[in-house]
């Protein structure tokens, strides 16, 4: 290595010339063939002239200037300038360079966690983890090299068997062959032997594995399903742990036998090299012995396990209870009653039960989720509780609500008040229940009178506007003769409209969801207000062109089958409940024998009503083109004598 300039060994290397040699040649030529060629080939036009030339001294090209450097050449040319009426040998002082000691910033060595710790000396460490249970040894052999060397080599082994006695005192191994850290990785290790993966919970005890289930399914094989092991050594299976299991179902006798395929296939490449050896008998001996501890060994574990699984669990309901207690009491320190807590949002919160001890850190962590649920419970519980006293107000308001509907004398425009959700929502009833000092007196209910009377006229106009204009349109669309002008338009005066809707094809469907009664306009809104609840909007009431279709050819089945049945009673939605289930479907009807579907099926089609049948007609053969099915009508059967109603259906008139 060339010296570096500006050192002794540097000054040394040069022959008393002013002019560097090249590294590598003799004469100090950089023409010499032995000389190392320059790395940069690549120069400037300026530069190559420069080196080419004759002249004894390079010249470098010259670099731009910076403005950055404008003030340090103003200082140095002051500095020239103070020394400038000295005599020639005057030697100006040399500059002082000013050295940093300190060290760079984000360079020094970051000290590691347990670099004190391993100065410990060695019988301390090992007095300090043996009082370590078997987990916390584990860890800490994974920490780093120098636990790892020290905790697996035979000094170590004293620490692992202290810690199996502090560990619900693990029982000893009579087998010999497994190392006391591999014997603590089996038992709390979360990671597959075979391919490492993580959260490897299939063990066997006997076998001293613990792997995932696809490695446990493909190395625990049964002696016959061990494919390619034909050429194993004969003794191979008197020689290795033997895993027997029964399932405990149907054949309760039955027991499968399970090796592991790398402990077998080791054994017997084993035995075939000692086999004819010095030897041989020693280790088939050693090995017969282990197969019959490991066996012992296994049965002990498995048991340990189990107790130590149950008493881990009792702790783990222990810790989660012992912490629910506490939360609730701190929770009742802040104010809140026992019933707020025993909700259920706050027992089965993810934060409740835990088996983790609740310090003072974790509380203040989890509290404020607490009060969050605790608070927005309260608010919901207090809009519960305004909500239902607003609704005991409005409830108050239904002897009012009867008594201003009954005072109404036409029965049509009786039948138009609007039901008692509608009433509720008019502007002038919702100051009498609204709010929470409502005045509801005789002087104030009386004083709303005329504004609520308003309001019930104007939502009788808008119902009635907007159904009427509907069901002009329908029968327009069913083809219903209409008085017409010029243009072909229908013209209907109001009395027309009144009438049209009253005849049974305009019968509507009673808004309620779960009421399949069909009734005409407006009798239809008495009969709701009995079945519903709810608000009726402007659409609530529909007529269509289908359902006046559907409803003519129920009535025209029956004309076809009792002539005479409307000749003096014309045909009205009480006449035609009257008829009772005499109703059927023809092209719904089973095609599988005598048998047919059961009732439960959805291929089933009883007997219906006619408003049975006309939703029938509207849900099953509408899509998806309109077509009218076959259906069948079977007429009541005589009365009986003394029987007043033929048809044992008792409806009351339309109006």
């Amino acid at each position: 290595m060339p010296p570096r300039k500006g050192t002794v060994q540097a000054q040394l290397a040069s022959d008393g010339t002013d002019e560097p040699r090249a590294h590598g040649s003799e004469d100090g030529s950089a023409d010499s063939p032995t000389a190392r060629p320059r790395r940069k080939a690549a120069q400037t036009s300026k530069v190559a002239e420069a080196a080419d030339s004759d002249d004894d001294e390079f010249e470098p090209a010259p670099a731009p200037p910076k403005k950055k450097q404008k003030g340090k050449r103003k200082a140095k040319a002051e500095t020239e300038d103070e020394y400038a009426g000295e005599s020639e040998e005057f030697e100006p002082p040399a500059k002082t360079v000013k050295r940093s000691t300190a060290g760079k910033k984000g360079k020094s060595r970051r000290p590691k966690k347990l670099e004190l710790f391993q100065s410990m000396p060695l019988d301390v460490l090992a007095l300090i983890m043996g009082e370590l249970d078997t987990k916390t040894v584990l860890a800490m052999s994974r920490t780093c090299s120098l636990f790892r060397r020290l905790l697996h080599s035979p000094q170590g082994t004293s620490v692992w068997k202290a810690a199996r006695f502090n560990t619900s005192n693990i029982p000893d191994l009579t087998a010999g062959d497994l190392e006391e850290w591999m014997y603590a990785s089996l038992l709390f290790d979360s990671t597959c032997q075979v391919c490492h993966k993580p959260r490897a919970n299939v063990t066997d005890w006997t076998l001293r594995i613990r792997a995932c289930a696809k490695c446990m399914k493909a190395n625990s094989k049964q002696r016959l399903k061990m494919y390619g092991m034909h050429n194993a050594h004969r003794l191979v299976w008197e020689c290795v742990p033997e895993s027997k299991w029964s399932p405990g179902y149907f054949d309760e006798g039955a027991i499968y036998s399970f090796f592991w395929l790398p402990t077998v296939q080791a054994v017997s490449a084993r035995l075939k090299e000692l086999d004819g050896k010095p030897g041989f008998d020693d280790y088939v001996k050693e090995r017969k012995r282990i197969k019959q501890a490991a066996t012992v060994d296994g049965a002990a574990i498995g048991r340990w396990w189990a107790t130590w699984q149950a008493s881990k669990n009792m702790d783990a309901w222990d810790a989660k209870f012992s912490r629910q207690e506490k939360i609730n009491a701190k929770l009742v320190e802040m104010g809140y009653t026992k019933r707020e807590i025993d909700s259920s949002s706050i027992q089965n919160h993810s934060l409740m039960k835990q088996a983790r001890d609740l310090t003072d850190r974790i509380w203040k962590t989890v509290s404020p989720k607490f009060v969050e649920t605790l608070e927005k419970e309260r608010e919901d519980r207090r809009a519960y509780e305004l909500a239902a006293a607003m609704r005991k107000r409005a409830d108050a308001l239904k002897p009012f609500y009867d008594s201003l509907q009954s005072s109404i004398a036409s029965a049509e425009s009786r039948a138009l008040f609007p039901p008692f959700g509608n009433f509720l929502m008019f502007d002038s009833v919702k100051t009498l229940y609204e709010p929470e000092d409502a005045d509801q007196s005789p002087t104030a209910l009386a004083a709303a009178r005329n504004s609520i009377m308003d309001d019930a006229n104007r939502f009788a106009a808008e119902i009635k506007s907007v159904f009427y204009s509907q069901l002009v349109k329908a029968h327009n669309e069913a083809g219903t003769p209409l008085a017409r002008d010029q243009a072909g338009a229908a013209t209907l005066s109001q009395t027309a409209v009144e009438q049209l809707a009253k005849r049974v094809e305009s019968a509507v469907k009673c808004p309620s969801v779960w009421c399949t009664t069909y009734m005409t306009f407006p009798a239809v809104l008495d009969h709701y207000k009995v079945c519903g609840s709810q608000p009726l909007t402007a659409d609530s009431l529909s007529a269509s062109a289908a359902r006046i279709l559907a409803t003519k050819h129920v009535i025209a089945v029956v004309n076809a089958v009792e002539p005479d049945r409307f000749k003096d009673d014309p045909p009205s939605t009480t006449t035609l409940y009257a008829l009772g289930t005499a109703f059927k479907c023809d092209d719904c009807k089973s095609r599988d024998g005598a048998v047919g579907p059961a009732i439960w099926s959805g291929r089933y089609q009883g007997s219906a009503r006619w408003s049975g049948m006309v939703q029938h007609i509207l849900d099953k053969h509408t899509q998806p083109t309109f077509a009218l099915p076959t259906v069948e009508y079977t007429p009541p059967a005589p009365p009986s004598p003394g029987q007043d109603n033929p048809g044992g259906f008792v409806v009351e008139d339309d109006g």
